[in-house]
């Protein structure tokens, strides 16, 4: 639902308000209220899209170009689809106002540049991009914020360290600012429902105001899911970086978009959890990871996404040892072992995993007797998947050498920490 409506559905609250003569300070509020609402730069008022600007440039050309160059890009006709997407950019400029199709011509050259490792070339294509899009929108709509985000991950991957932060910065100002402007503009509209409920003669406007909410509720699901998958792309950015309070400030607005938007038991707003939960993880914020990994799980368990729960209950499990609970992380832990079986894969790759974190947990609390077997059998199964010389049985051993060790086997530790640094070459 554009925006355009819900501007339309505001005004029409004001004119209804208007012929009913009203005259109470409190009916006078409601009236400035609704020209809040109306002056709001939330999804309810914002009526400069792009649809409303489109110039008269003859798009048949631009369209024919810019599928040409498409078309040449993915035949890997790099030649080609440049003389192609360089065409379509000078319809594009060819209008002295602002098009959706100059800053998507500057899109698709930026794009044939980065699949040519042209990366000098493609950078300032998409700082201009941005630019565009930011004079036709605003700021702070989703697609702007979308293309900040692809920006901020360029400049990371490429060392522009301090060009990401400055973009990084300007990110989460306006974000934070569009949520802000949409709350007003929400409770706005709660409070028109509130007033209308409590007048009768006023019947006929309440239909009206639902409506308006309604538009406004689809405006923000329509807008917010491919701005909360940038601003995760661009976390995990970060936290590859260890740049963890950065990640984690994404992590949340991405957060926060989901749970305004989607059901609470989508996989994608257990997936905000866990990105969230594991950067809070990785800066020993225990206390505050260990709900989100809960509701995380909760939600793939209740939807059956099954294939990820390893990660989820291993950070979990993390959080309660680190917060002295290790009976409940063990009991995660053979909770996982138990479906194992179950499902007929206890010697599967899966398991593996299951039994040196189960282990670990086992060696923290002092109990080397009980590691001991579960290394043994995690082995095995490394071997049998992998090959007896892969690099990845190498911490496992050294785990199992260490453990053999403690329980005064310490021939047998040797010949183990041998094998391992074999594996190694040290």
């Amino acid at each position: 639902m554009n925006s355009r409506c819900s501007l339309v559905g505001a005004t029409l609250v004001a004119t209804l308000l208007a012929n009913c003569h009203l005259g109470s300070r409190a009916e006078m509020a409601v009236c400035k209220q609704t020209e809040a609402i109306k002056g709001t730069d939330g999804p309810v008022i914002s009526s400069a899209k792009a649809e409303d600007q489109t110039c008269p440039i003859p798009e048949t050309v631009w369209e024919r170009f810019a599928k040409q160059g498409e078309i040449a890009l993915k035949a890997g006709k790099f030649g080609d689809a440049e003389r192609f997407y360089n065409s379509a950019l000078k319809e594009a400029q060819k209008t002295s106002k602002q098009d959706r199709r100059l800053a998507e011509s500057y899109e698709n050259l930026a794009a044939l540049y980065q699949a040519r490792g042209q990366f000098a070339k493609s950078e300032p294509l998409m700082e201009k991009a941005m630019s565009a899009r930011g004079k036709l929108l605003g700021v702070e709509d989703p697609e702007v914020l979308i293309s900040l985000a692809r920006l901020g991950q360029f400049y990371l991957a490429h060392g522009k360290t301090v060009k990401s932060e400055r973009l990084y910065n300007k990110l989460v100002e306006f974000t934070e600012r569009k949520f802000q402007r949409e709350q007003k503009a929400i409770a706005n509209l709660q409070e028109l429902a509130a007033f209308f409920a409590t007048r009768p003669q006023l019947e006929a406007a309440r239909p009206l105001i639902k409506q308006a909410q309604q538009m406004t509720a689809n405006s923000l699901n329509d807008q917010y899911p491919e701005l909360a998958v940038g601003l995760d792309r661009l976390g995990t950015t970060y936290q590859q970086r260890n740049k963890l309070p950065q990640a984690e400030q994404l992590f949340k607005l991405a957060l926060a978009i989901r749970e305004r938007s989607l059901k609470s038991e989508h996989l994608a707003l257990s997936a905000s959890y866990e990105n969230l939960a594991s950067v809070l993880l990785a800066q020993a914020k225990f206390a505050q990871a260990e709900p989100l990994f809960k509701k995380s799980l909760q939600i793939c368990e209740k939807v059956g996404g099954g294939r990820d729960l390893f990660t989820k209950i291993d950070g979990l499990a993390q959080c309660y040892t680190n917060l002295g609970d290790r009976s409940s992380a063990e009991e995660l832990y053979l909770r996982l072992l138990a479906n194992a079986d179950k499902s007929g894969s206890a010697n599967g790759p899966d398991t593996g995993k299951y039994l040196t974190a189960l282990a670990q947990t086992y060696i923290q609390e002092g109990k080397f007797a009980q590691a001991e077997p579960l290394l043994k059998r995690a082995i095995a199964i490394a071997e049998r998947s992998n090959g007896p010389q892969h690099c990845s049985l190498s911490p496992i051993l050294d785990a199992y050498a260490d453990v053999l060790k403690r329980i005064h086997r310490e021939a047998e530790a040797a010949k183990i920490s041998a094998r391992s640094r074999a594996i190694r070459g040290t």
